[in-house]
């Protein structure tokens, strides 16, 4: 099974990785607040802690 890896940025950057990091996909965010912190959480979500709070986000296809 691939790793899933995320990357956070400035302005709401998310990239993602569901191939253990040889290729990785924008996650645009609405708001574009910032999320220094992610993790996924055991249903597959990514929680983010940032600028707007604590934030859920499905993420089709992760594995935590």
């Amino acid at each position: 099974m691939a790793e899933t890896i995320v990357i956070t940025g400035l302005a709401g950057a998310l990239l993602v990785s569901h191939d253990g990091g040889r290729s990785f996909e924008l996650h645009a965010q609405g708001d574009r607040s910032g999320s220094p912190a992610a993790a996924l959480a055991a249903d597959g979500s990514l929680v983010t802690v940032g600028e707007a709070g604590i934030k859920s986000i499905a993420m089709p296809g992760a594995s935590p």
